[in-house]
């Protein structure tokens, strides 16, 4: 195996939960977490009209993309029940991915109900809201589910030290 790099078990995903006091809360059994940091540049172009050959464009702004978690259904689950109640809400959220380099180091909220991230580790930090949350129910299976997170603004990488 190569020298330096994360294994998938043991990644965990936070979203603040908002209220009279904000908690940082721990989602229950994702299975995947696809499309952190998509978004792609949006074109343009800088040509004039009397270029005759092919346009020159440059890239601006990110559209941000969403991420797309799936997971495990956990009825008794306070985080599954959250995520229910927060796409209601229509509420931007502060998430937090802490890939498994961060061992056993958990994010915090801090007082101005920030999160702050572990050290030691890598994890990535957006602001989304839950643009989709459908529950997927078939023969001889367990019941699943899809997170859909829209993302607004850039993702934040903390690298180990």
């Amino acid at each position: 195996m190569a020298t330096g790099v994360v294994e998938t078990q043991g990644t965990k995903l936070y979203f603040v939960k908002p209220g009279e006091t904000p908690t940082l809360v721990k989602l229950s059994c994702p299975s995947g977490i696809n499309g952190v940091g998509a978004g792609a540049r949006d074109n343009l172009v800088v040509d004039c009209l009397e270029n005759t050959g092919d346009r020159e464009a440059r890239g601006g702004s990110s559209t941000p993309g969403q991420t797309s978690v799936p997971f495990t259904l956990v009825p008794g689950a306070t985080s599954h029940q959250d995520l229910f109640e927060l796409r209601k809400s229509r509420a931007l959220l502060p998430w937090i991915v802490c890939l498994s380099d961060n061992g056993e180091s958990e994010p915090t909220l801090d007082v101005g109900n920030t999160i702050t991230p572990p050290t030691g580790g890598t994890s990535f930090e957006y602001d989304a809201y839950i643009a989709d949350l459908s529950i997927e129910i078939a023969s001889n299976a367990l019941v699943t589910g899809t997170l859909t997170l829209q993302r607004s603004g850039e993702v934040t990488a903390h690298w180990p030290s």
